[in-house]
């Protein structure tokens, strides 16, 4: 999982989830599915990054944690 220009390279993004209260209107099925996100950049934007994928893998990486 690379960036943009196909070299391998910190992350520019970083997702940092973390499971959000819970909706007193919600079903219990849906309140175990909701998270507060904080994105965090993690070096300068260069020419080859591409927005979509870094938050993208940002967001992926996140998940599989």
């Amino acid at each position: 999982m690379t960036g943009g220009g196909g070299v391998a390279t910190t992350p520019l993004l970083e997702f940092q989830l973390r499971p959000a209260g819970a909706r007193r209107n919600w079903k219990n099925v849906l309140n175990k599915q909701r998270f507060e996100a904080t994105l965090e950049q993690n070096r300068d934007v260069t020419n080859n990054d591409d927005l979509g994928i870094e938050v993208t893998n940002a967001l992926q990486r996140a998940i599989e944690r």
